[in-house]
């Protein structure tokens, strides 16, 4: 779908599938929509899916004007498409920098999402300088099926079987190198709303990776600190794309709290109203 006005506007690639309450799963960084593949069928079981192709990624438009890739661009694409394809508030699953741009929607339209869930992220940009360097450099002097290999190393805690792997390679290599580095440098080198993350009063749920090396737990932690009454759950045994590694334990829990969240507000909404005091 198109977004933005007159000269500025992109094509958006959205996937559709099932009927309900909104969901709208948001890929990180180097990703595209397919990477939710162990949810989309399982979510459109109960729920309207809606699975963009960020800017840059996948079927969407790949723009290199300056200022293409910050994170108010992001979240403007993904207020259109909601207020397009959604008739109702939505469920927001962001990972990675995904999750960057669900904390910002949040803030900035938060009529628009029902309940927040943040995976493998952070309310500030802090990966570690030894990953950090390590994927500069091969950027810099690598093929991208090389990076591609890097990423794989560095994002993914256990291993995995050699047709997910060579998926998610071929994911990952398949990215633009100008656009890649682009995106980084606008989106993600200098983000942070640890301060302006304190007002967000949406159900939130930040889901943890034990052993993500990209987004340290240290970081998601915060990030539920500083979000009035956000939940956490750890996932054990996973790095950095628990929704790969482990996509049945990964379904259960972001289900379950989208349930509970639609559950305490049907409770709310059959609330009698309060009685009259006698005089």
């Amino acid at each position: 779908m198109p977004t933005g006005r007159g000269g500025n506007r992109v094509n958006i690639g959205v996937h559709e599938a099932g009927a309900g309450s909104p969901v709208m799963l948001v890929h990180g960084l180097g990703m595209r929509a397919d990477v939710w593949i162990n949810q989309v069928d399982v979510f459109a079981s109960r729920h309207r899916v809606l699975a963009p192709d960020l800017r840059g990624a996948g079927g969407s438009s790949h723009l290199t004007a300056p200022g293409s890739y910050q994170i108010d661009r992001f979240v403007d694409d993904l207020i259109a498409i909601t207020h397009k394809f959604a008739d109702r508030p939505i469920h927001f699953v962001g990972t990675s920098s995904g999750g960057f741009i669900g904390q910002v929607m949040a803030l900035k339209a938060p009529e628009l999402v029902r309940s927040l869930v943040l995976c493998h992220s952070a309310s500030v940009s802090r990966i570690p300088a030894r990953v950090l360097n390590a994927r500069v450099s091969m950027l810099k002097n690598g093929t991208m099926e090389d990076y591609a290999r890097l990423v794989a190393e560095q994002a993914l805690a256990t291993h995995q079987r050699p047709a997910v792997l060579d998926w998610f390679l071929e994911m990952v290599a398949d990215n633009d190198r100008d656009i890649y580095r682009q995106i980084y440098i606008e989106c993600m080198k200098s983000f942070d709303v640890r301060k302006r993350v304190k007002t967000i009063t949406t159900p939130t749920l930040v889901v943890i990776g034990e052993h993500d090396r990209v987004m340290l737990p240290a970081g998601a932690r915060e990030t539920a600190r500083l979000i009035p009454k956000a939940r956490t759950a750890l996932m054990r045994g996973v790095g950095h794309c628990g929704y790969i590694e482990q996509p049945l334990e990964f379904n259960r829990i972001v289900l379950q709290f989208i349930d509970r969240v639609e559950a305490a507000e049907l409770k709310r909404a059959r609330m009698p109203a309060a009685l009259p005091l006698k005089s």
